[in-house]
């Protein structure tokens, strides 16, 4: 990839510099979850986007497209755990957690909607650029092009991507639960006690809050580009 490449690369390292060095220990000392998560989510949007495509109206417009589609998808997974009783506990290793959580004033109420937005976050950051991009690029070849029109373009391209993206989501969460499903599959499990086995429940909430995420983010990232 070249420069682009190496900028990427960049990026990458920034994003797991925030989550290791950042967001973990922030957790650790004691910080509210979910007000902590937002603000590092926003400055890695912020930075890789800037490192990628530089400062330029198509990048503010995929930052605010991102953002927006990023809160939809946080505010679903508070909206879905309140309402289900679920918290950090029913996730892999939350069990563990809890045991040395009184030790580090650790709050894992929130640790879902943090896990759903940084699972959400990269998803959600391709489509917005790729909208932004596209019609970027149509503005360049017609600059006389009418905005009604031009939104009209972006959401076109966004309607491809969102389909391709949703199952991206989808097909993580099946591939990396696969044992577990075939294990309540060996067991003739109901469909009702599927349903309600915590860690299928928050599989489920991540592909469906990040796929609304998605969602959104194309109509945001059209308007404001």
């Amino acid at each position: 990839g070249k420069r682009q490449g190496f900028k990427s690369l960049l990026g990458l390292v920034f994003t797991c510099t925030v989550i290791v060095s950042l967001l973990v220990p922030a957790l650790f000392a004691g910080f509210a979850p979910i007000p902590i998560s937002i603000l590092l989510v926003s400055v890695v949007t912020f930075v890789s986007f800037i490192l990628v495509s530089g400062f330029s109206r198509k990048t503010y417009a995929a930052i605010l497209g991102t953002i927006c589609g990023i809160s939809i998808a946080g505010l679903i997974s508070i909206i879905v755990s309140y309402t289900a009783n679920l918290s950090g506990v029913n996730m892999e290793g939350g069990e563990q957690l809890l045991n040395i959580a009184p030790d580090y004033n650790l709050k894992l109420n929130g640790l879902l909607f943090i896990s759903i937005l940084i699972a959400s976050l990269g998803a959600v950051m391709d489509v917005s650029m790729s909208v932004s991009s596209s019609m970027h690029e149509i503005l360049t070849i017609d600059p006389a092009i009418e905005k009604k029109k031009l939104f009209k373009s972006g959401l076109n391209v966004g309607k491809d991507i969102t389909g391709t993206m949703s199952n991206t989501l989808i097909l993580a969460f099946a591939g990396t639960s696969l044992p577990l499903i075939m294990m309540i599959w060996g067991y003739g499990m109901s469909l009702r006690q599927f349903i309600n086995i915590p860690k299928i429940v928050i599989h489920i909430v991540q592909g469906l809050a990040g796929s609304m995420g998605i969602i959104t983010s194309v109509p945001c990232t059209a308007f404001f580009a």
